[in-house]
């Protein structure tokens, strides 16, 4: 999949959260990250002997790349930055993904609603007409 262009808009909510939406189109990706922790985990696989120091360097310039699903909005429903929210939650990813890949889905209105926190949240979409 392609590395999609920045600037990115991640869908990030907090427990509770609900955002609404109406998609006018979607593209799927990768993003490149750095996690917080980045370096210590590529010190961890050096170490453990599942990758040479050079690919440790490399990985360390490089980053991560994880999937995400760049979902195009109307401006009305996201008025400031970007008209897009970038999904990279792997819950919510293959959840939307088939509401999105049916032709009919525009004009449809999206409702996601995060419940949790951290590595338990997870997503409750729903899809009117």
């Amino acid at each position: 999949m392609p590395e999609l262009p920045r600037p990115y808009e991640l869908l990030e909510l907090g427990d509770g959260q609900v955002v609404e939406f109406h998609p006018r189109g979607f593209a799927e990706g990768t993003l490149r990250i750095f996690p917080q922790d980045w370096n210590a985990q590529v010190d961890d696989a050096v170490a453990r002997g599942r990758i040479t120091a050079d690919q440790a360097v490399q990985a360390k310039r490089d980053g991560k790349l994880i999937p995400v699903l760049r979902i195009l909005v109307d401006s009305k429903d996201k008025p400031l930055g970007s008209p897009y929210w970038d999904v990279t939650s792997t819950t919510l990813i293959p959840t939307i993904l088939p509401y999105l890949q049916d032709p009919t889905y525009k004009g449809k209105a999206f409702t996601i609603t995060a419940v949790g926190v951290g590595l338990k949240k997870r997503f409750g979409l729903a899809v009117k007409p």
